[in-house]
């Protein structure tokens, strides 16, 4: 072939990615706004913002990457979301052609997930029980905080301070540790990023939020949420959850009870309590 066409040739194909969008590129800087002047303002407006949220429902689909007795799971799988807020949520994913294979929930008094087939664990706790930072793979808490609930009515220490274009709540706990750091966009104050301490105050979880849409008045849910879980500054496991519809929706009496009651641990190889982050074997 010749060296011309062969030069030809590679130049038609550089322009095709190039104009094709395939080039890496070069993300713009956020804009500046001016953020919250102080701590009680900021939780102030998102606390006002967490009084709009309303029950819903959601599909989407979820690519997480997580570990169960040194063995790596690697699982793309559709999810289906129900909240009600401020403390209700359930989460499915059909794993294996099963319709329940990952099973997450939580009510004002507790909280599980369970694994199956292949993991067949089921963890559970109550909220009373728990410190800063839980043990489970994904954490109610934090699905929770993704739809609008980041100011815990239990944290009374929050500062703020300012990075670029986000304000940063850092809440601490009676001993002064840092449990929580909410990162706040300051153009439109939603939340971009949270990230939990552990009781050592290392970073133990990372939860970031993009694609808001609006599902009511002034009511916005993300439909991207990637959560992170950390050991050593390193990712353990790590779920992609991309959320491609988010509807109101009203919660008759019976569904509640369906929907956010904790199921009996049946047909499970193991079943741990999670106990102010200690795993408890029941079975």
């Amino acid at each position: 072939m010749p060296r011309n066409f062969v030069l030809l040739l590679c130049a038609i194909v550089l322009a095709v990615v190039i104009v094709s969008g395939c080039a890496p590129q070069m993300q713009k800087p956020l804009p500046i706004c001016a953020g919250k002047q102080s701590a009680g303002q900021a939780l102030s407006f998102l606390k006002s913002n967490s009084q709009n949220t309303v029950p819903f429902k959601a599909v989407g689909q979820c690519l997480a990457r997580f570990n169960i007795d040194e063995k790596k799971y690697n699982k793309n799988f559709p999810v289906k979301l129900w909240v009600n807020p401020p403390a209700q949520l359930r989460l499915q994913g059909d794993i294996s052609f099963n319709a329940r294979g990952i099973d997450m929930g939580s009510n004002p008094a507790e909280f599980w997930l369970s694994i199956k087939p292949q993991a067949g664990c089921y963890w559970w706790g109550l909220w009373n029980d728990q410190g800063p930072a839980g043990r489970l793979l994904i954490d109610p808490k934090m699905v929770l905080d993704a739809a609008g609930i980041v100011a815990d009515s239990n944290v009374q220490n929050w500062s703020l301070s300012n990075d670029g274009p986000f304000d940063i709540l850092t809440a601490q706990n009676h001993a002064g540790a840092v449990i929580k750091k909410v990162y706040v966009y300051s153009c439109d104050y939603r939340v971009c990023k949270v990230q939990y301490f552990d009781a050592e105050g290392l970073l133990a979880a990372v939860v970031e939020l993009d694609g808001y849409m609006e599902i009511a008045k002034d009511f916005f849910v993300p439909s991207v949420i990637k959560i992170a879980n950390m050991n050593n500054e390193k990712i353990t496991d790590s779920f992609k959850i991309t959320l491609d519809s988010i509807k109101p929706v009203q919660f008759s009496k019976q569904q509640k009870d369906i929907f956010f009651s904790r199921p009996e641990p049946k047909g499970f190889k193991r079943v741990l309590k999670i106990i102010d982050g200690r795993l408890v074997k029941q079975q």
